[in-house]
């Protein structure tokens, strides 16, 4: 994260305005709050492990619940976008509030950034999905719970940056 921060340190002292998919990512990782990714994957890991210790794991069950996966991260991704297009549709007044110049992360990047790696993660849960019941291959559906109880983490702390964007605007009243 720090190489990607100093890479786009670097290219926007220079002048240079790249807007290829490298800065893209490293603007993505530069806003994340790497600290609590890695809270979550622990979390993620431990809630798939457990699922998978104690539970009966036939075939039917398995099918019912890669189902239940494309179904509620098909909706589930649909929301994810309207909010970002609400998110971002704020008028430059409010994001202004917000970018207060005393933070060195700025609440509305990690909160835009946060947003779009959770609708990549659900994206990925989808495809490893469908991935499973083409080919069946168990390791894709262990992925797929992975990556489910992922995003539902992170929806979880993306509900909390909303708050706290709320804080940042209009104060602790």
């Amino acid at each position: 994260m720090k190489k990607c921060k100093e890479i786009l340190e670097k290219e926007q002292k220079a002048g240079i305005k790249d807007k290829s998919l490298l800065f893209t990512i490293c603007d993505l990782l530069c806003n994340l709050k790497c600290c609590y990714q890695w809270v979550m994957i622990a979390v993620s890991i431990i809630l798939t492990l457990s699922l998978f210790y104690g539970m009966d794991l036939s075939d039917c069950r398995v099918e019912k619940m890669s189902n239940l996966y494309l179904s509620v991260f098909s909706c589930t991704i649909g929301i994810s976008i309207a909010a970002y297009a609400i998110i971002i549709g704020l008028s430059p007044d409010a994001i202004d509030k917000t970018e207060l110049a005393t933070y060195k992360c700025k609440p509305f990047h990690v909160i835009c950034a946060s947003m779009i790696f959770n609708g990549i993660i659900q994206l990925l849960t989808i495809l490893s999905v469908f991935v499973f019941l083409y080919t069946n291959y168990r390791f894709c559906f262990y992925l797929s719970t992975f990556l489910s109880s992922l995003s539902i983490l992170q929806m979880l702390d993306i509900l909390f940056q909303l708050l706290a964007l709320r804080t940042f605007k209009y104060g602790l009243k």
